[in-house]
């Protein structure tokens, strides 16, 4: 994980939702970078998509704030955050605008 992160410029972190946190292999991955290594990774900017089955209004709101926690902890730019209720099965974000949001985020990260 270390020698990925070592030359990115943008970390564009996508999970599920699960009990209004991260995924806890996403979890794993945050706690590991606590480490004095993370002092050498050149990641400037940072980007959140996140799906959840649930649909209730208030569902993303403690992901958002571990999100922002992280940019701050990291002294990190906020590359954009994309997050998609009602996605609990597989296929059911076909045809969400978020996916055309997801594909203009990423050619802008991309340069485009």
């Amino acid at each position: 994980m270390y020698e990925k992160l070592a030359d990115a410029d943008v970390f564009v972190i996508a999970t599920p939702v699960y009990f209004y946190g991260v995924s806890s292999q996403l979890k794993s991955i945050i706690d590991r970078l606590h480490n004095p290594i993370r002092n050498t990774f050149k990641v400037k900017e940072l980007v959140l998509l996140a799906v959840c089955a649930d649909t209730i209004p208030t569902v993303f709101d403690s992901l958002i704030t571990m999100y922002h926690s992280v940019l701050s902890y990291f002294l990190l730019k906020d590359g954009g955050v994309i997050t998609v209720p009602g996605v609990a099965q597989k296929g059911d974000i076909l045809g969400n605008d978020a996916l055309l949001e997801a594909r203009k985020l990423g050619g802008k990260l991309n340069g485009d």
